[in-house]
């Protein structure tokens, strides 16, 4: 019971501290950039790369559906061949 008082009394005392740091604006951790902070080619660089991924992407999830689809046909025909030669041949 004692424990839990004490621990109630703690988040009471710690909660406004916590409140008064969200006022103050946070200090850029270190190691983290933003892309307005990059000289000016590099986001526009980033831009263009975006672009390109939209224009790539439709083209690639094309292609990766036909492999699948040619994946599914060659798997049957090889399942097939096999099924072919477990049956006994009749003479």
């Amino acid at each position: 019971m004692k424990v839990t008082i004490i621990a109630l009394a703690t988040m009471l005392a710690v909660v406004p501290m916590a409140l008064a740091d969200e006022d103050k604006p946070e200090p850029p951790r270190k190691g983290t950039i933003r892309a307005d902070e990059l000289p000016k080619p590099i986001p526009e660089l980033v831009r263009k790369i975006q672009q390109l991924s939209r224009k790539i992407e439709p083209e690639i999830t094309r292609l990766g559906s036909k492999l699948g689809e040619e994946l599914t046909i060659t798997v049957k025909k090889l399942c097939d061949e096999l099924q072919c030669q477990d049956q006994p041949e009749s003479k």
